[in-house]
Parts: structure tokens; sequence; C-alpha cells
């Protein structure tokens, strides 16, 4: 007869044990920034950034020092977009995110607007015969070790070197920097930076999803961030991969506009940082794309 009591509390404590862990992991938490802090737009070009910061409640982020932006600059609360930026120019701007639990998150933004390359400075393979190359994905060559009877070399842009790409140089060969542009790949560095709401069905590969490319805002900042690392590798060209989601079931209704937009956003954002650039896949497009990439790879 002892033990029904003893049960009895138990379960109490139990209970209440479970009522103080539910209300622990939905307390109110501090906002932080988590965007980067730096961002490069293209003089003369379209351009876009997300601002991103967690707290609960979800933050309000504003600008509270850097106003007025340039003509044509806008912030909305979330996304700093500019419809043609003037430069060569550095913005400094200070970001602030709130939600009422202090203290409020404050971060210095720095906008670097740069001037697009001349034209006829960027590097494109030559039409007038064949090309000798080595397409290498799976694993980057050893700088000691490289082929010197070819002319290109691409290979992946994360697990490739600084070090390599000057190898290459070295050997009067050119580099192509191979980043995916059009699916998320779950093994990248930075795949935690893609919002779930972007990330569509399976392409097949393991451990990829196709991109709803239609929301260029939210891509422009990630994929901007993986052609800067292409450049300051010191690669001549860029590879996008996967630029031809609207022909296959992405889990989105993409239309041939859509990647038409973004292909051309591609191309126009790599030319900005002095590198050509490859176009990939997307073959039936060619027509309309042709002006704006500098050699295709199919």
């Amino acid at each position: 007869m002892t033990r029904r009591p003893l049960l009895l509390v138990v379960m109490v404590l139990t209970f209440s044990g479970l009522l103080f862990g539910q209300r622990n992991r939905h307390r109110n938490s501090a906002p932080t920034i988590t965007s980067p802090s730096t961002a490069t737009f293209i003089e003369g070009i379209a351009n876009a950034f997300s601002v991103v910061a967690k707290g609960n409640p979800v933050p309000t982020i504003t600008i509270t020092a850097g106003l007025p932006l340039q003509s044509g600059m806008t912030f909305t609360g979330t996304t700093l977009t500019a419809t043609s930026p003037v430069g060569p120019d550095t913005i400094a701007i200070q970001f602030t995110a709130s939600n009422g639990v202090l203290p409020n998150a404050v971060q210095n933004f720095m906008l670097n607007v740069v001037s697009p390359p001349p034209p006829g400075l960027l590097w494109q393979p030559s039409s007038q015969s064949p090309i000798r190359w080595e397409w290498l994905l799976s694993s980057p060559p050893a700088a000691s070790s490289l082929l010197t009877n070819i002319e290109v070399y691409d290979v992946d842009g994360f697990d490739s070197s600084a070090a390599l790409v000057s190898a290459m140089h070295a050997h009067n060969i050119h580099a192509i920097c191979y980043i995916d542009a059009g699916t998320w790949e779950n093994w990248r560095s930075d795949a935690g930076s893609f919002p779930a709401s972007v990330l569509g069905a399976t392409n097949g590969w393991p451990g990829e999803k196709w991109l709803d490319i239609r929301r260029v805002s939210v891509l422009a900042p990630i994929m901007t961030a993986r052609f800067e690392m292409c450049k300051n590798k010191g690669f001549d060209a860029v590879e996008p991969d996967n630029i031809d989601g609207y022909t296959n079931s992405t889990g989105f209704p993409l239309k041939a506009s859509d990647q038409i937009t973004y292909n051309e956003w591609i191309a126009t954002t790599v030319h900005g940082l002095g590198m050509s650039v490859a176009l990939k896949n997307d073959g039936d497009q060619i027509a309309t794309l042709l002006r704006f990439f500098d050699f295709d790879i199919n």
C-alpha cells in the first residue's frame, strides 16, 4: 500500500520536469546577426544581399548608421538591393537586430562596389584549335605531378588551393574553378548558409538537392562568396554546374525565363570579379545566353 503514493510523486515530478524542459526550449533569446559582414556589388549591375539574424522572438533588422544609401539602393528589412550601384565605392552600413531581448546585435557591415573588368581582358579558350584539358573533380592533382602537356585544368574550387592554381600558372596552364551553382551539396563548408526554403528535390546524386533559382536575392550572397573564393585562389574562369534546373524535376515550378535570369546573373557576377565563365549543361538556351558566357562545357 505504500508504493502507490511514491509512484504518484515520481510521476508528478517527471511530468513537471517535462513541462519545465518545454518552457526552456521555447525561452526567449537575444538576437545575433549570422550573415557575413562584407559583400561585393558589381558597378552598374543589379545586386542583392540577404541580412540574416537569429533569435527568439524573430528579430527585426534596421539600418542604424550609413544612411542615406546610394540612389537605387534599398533595404527591406532582410535584403539589401541595388538596381545599378555606382562605383568604385566602399559603403559602411551599421545593421542592428532587435527583438526585445537585450543586448541588441550590432554589425558594422562593409559593402564594396567594384567596377567590371574592361572587355577583352578575360581569358577565353581559343576556338582555332582543340583544347587539351583535364577535368578532375574527385580530387585535385598534386602541384608536383601536373601534366605539363595540357592547356587547361578544371578542378573543384573548394578542394583546390591557391598554391595549386599558382603551380598551374607556372606551367602556363589555365585553371577553371568548378562550383555547383544549381544544387545544394550537403558536404560543402557553406551548406548551412542555404535556408530550407530554397532546397528542392534530389537531383539523383547523393547529398544533392536542386535549388530554387527564382530566389536570386537569397542565393546571390552565397554564390558570390563562392565566386570570390575562386578569384582569391587565382582561378582564370568558373564552371557553374547544374544551371539547367528548369528542364528537370526540381520540386519548384521553374520556367525557362527563371533560368535565363539566374544564369545571366551568374555570368555578370563572375565577369565583375575578373574571371571568364562557362555555360554548363544549358545547351537549349545557348542562343540567348551566348553573349553573356565565354565558352561552353557539355
